[in-house]
């Protein structure tokens, strides 16, 4: 299989996935020439910041397919965990804010639990935040809302092993 074969498979796979569109994608690459002189080789930077949606960044992406499973599954409320100044969960929290759709965020308290910065982003999109002494993600899926768990939920697991996720799945059940 040639390289345009599979870029072409690739993008028809993806293309199948159900997806709703946030950002203004593609973002740009920009060249770095200081850099590149330096190392010898063309250096570009993707410009994620450039997205357009919720102060941009990756995450916009990966939400866009996320958020389109949500409202597949016919969920109503989308539960995830982070920081108190997490990048997931603020565009978690626009991106549920834009599907019409609740946002339970469960979230460490950490060092930055003043409400600025992203944290206040989250209740401006309208998050419901509940806080943990606690950076274990487990803990923190198990730690949300009753409301939430009655409700037709759906998980958004961030950076927690698989066992993690599969004893928070039988708590929740």
């Amino acid at each position: 299989m040639n390289e345009n074969s599979a870029r072409e498979q690739l993008l028809a796979a993806i293309s199948r996935k159900p997806r709703l569109h946030f950002g203004h994608l593609p973002t740009p690459l920009d060249d770095a020439p200081r850099l590149s002189d330096r190392l010898g080789v063309r250096v570009l930077l993707k410009r994620d910041d450039e997205t357009g949606f919720a102060l941009g960044g990756n995450k916009v992406r990966k939400l866009e397919f996320l958020i389109a499973d949500v409202k597949a599954s016919r969920a109503d409320v989308v539960v995830t965990t982070g920081g108190s100044q997490s990048n997931h969960a603020r565009i978690a929290a626009a991106a549920c804010r834009r599907a019409g759709l609740d946002c339970y965020l469960v979230l460490d308290r950490g060092v930055h639990p003043v409400q600025q910065g992203n944290l206040l982003l989250d209740e401006l999109f309208g998050a419901h935040v509940r806080w943990l002494d606690t950076d274990d993600p487990a803990d923190a899926l198990r730690g949300m809302d009753d409301r939430a768990a009655r409700r037709m939920s759906f998980l958004v697991a961030v950076a927690c092993r698989r066992e993690q996720l599969d004893m928070l799945l039988l708590s929740l059940s």
